[in-house]
């Protein structure tokens, strides 16, 4: 019996089981996808709308740094992984 998964977290899950060496069942990691994702919506739903900022990634030091009221740094924001390193990261062949 073939049980089919979202395709949204079936992507993310696919790429994580390719980088594992032991295989991953994606429905092992269904129920952690299901609380972070309430967990965002339960935050949206509690806390006012002016004091809350759902930064993505990419958003870069103005988005966060105007909603904390100081100074956008000179220093570049952060990024450790790319999109092309996250996927390279991701579809790369287990180890053997």
């Amino acid at each position: 019996m073939t049980t089919s998964r979202p395709s949204r977290t079936g992507t993310l899950l696919r790429r994580l089981q390719a980088t594992q060496q032991k295989p991953v069942q994606w429905y092992t990691l269904l129920p952690r996808f299901i609380l972070y994702e309430a967990n965002v919506k339960a935050v949206k739903a509690t806390v006012p709308k002016e004091r809350l900022l759902v930064h993505e990634l990419g958003d870069g030091w103005e988005p966060l740094c105007a909603h904390l009221g100081v100074a956008v740094p000179i220093q570049p924001y952060p990024s450790r992984n790319t999109a092309s390193e996250f996927k390279d990261t991701m579809l790369k062949p287990p180890a053997a």
